[in-house]
C-alpha cells in the first residue's frame, strides 16, 4: 500500500489539496469513501486490508492519517527515477530471477 499512499498523496505534496479526499480524480474516493468509481478496479493489496468492504475502507482511511516519511518518499523517488526495484529482499530476488 506504500505506492498507493505515495500516489494518493501527490496532490497534497503539490499543495493542490490538503488531503487526498479533496482531489477530485483520486482513487481515494472509491477506496476510502462510499463513492462508486467505474474505472477503479480493486488491487489485491487493497483487498487484503479487510474481510469486507467496510473494513477495507476503514483500513484505507487509516493509512492516510499521516504523511509518508521523507526518507520513504526519497526511496520511492530514487527507485522511480533510476529504474531500481523497490521492495523487500524477497521481492527483489523474485524480480531478479
Amino acid at each position: 500500500m506504500l505506492v498507493s499512499r505515495y500516489i494518493e498523496f501527490n496532490p497534497v505534496k503539490a499543495n493542490m489539496v490538503e488531503h487526498p479526499a479533496e482531489y477530485p480524480w483520486s482513487s481515494y474516493h472509491g477506496n476510502a469513501l462510499n463513492k462508486d468509481v467505474a474505472l477503479l478496479s480493486p488491487h489485491h493489496c487493497y483487498l487484503s486490508l479487510g474481510t469486507n468492504q467496510e473494513a477495507r475502507k476503514q483500513a484505507y482511511k487509516y493509512l492516510f492519517k499521516q504523511q509518508l516519511p521523507e526518507l520513504t518518499l526519497q526511496e520511492i523517488r530514487d527507485a522511480t527515477y533510476k529504474a531500481w526495484v523497490l521492495g523487500e529482499n524477497r521481492f527483489k530476488q523474485q524480480i531478479e530471477q
